[in-house]
């Protein structure tokens, strides 16, 4: 199970690596790096509120699936 979750992982990984070159051809330099950018704020302020979310959830909370679970039941 577990090598095949790696697998997956590193297929989504290792596409969306292939594809940042082309990406960055078809917006341009200006808008690809601040595509990246975009993207690096989002990933950072995604990581703050589940940070947050699992400071505050009652029970002491492993995984986004238990933290789901607690939130939506």
């Amino acid at each position: 199970m577990v090598e095949g979750a790696l697998a997956l992982i590193s297929c989504v990984i290792g596409g969306g690596i292939v594809s940042i070159p082309y990406a960055m051809a078809t917006l341009g330099p200006h808008m690809g790096i601040a595509l990246n950018v975009a993207c690096a704020v989002m990933g950072y302020w995604s990581g703050l509120l589940y940070l947050k979310a699992k400071l505050l959830a009652p029970v002491p909370v492993m995984t986004l699936y238990e933290l789901a679970y607690l939130a939506f039941g």
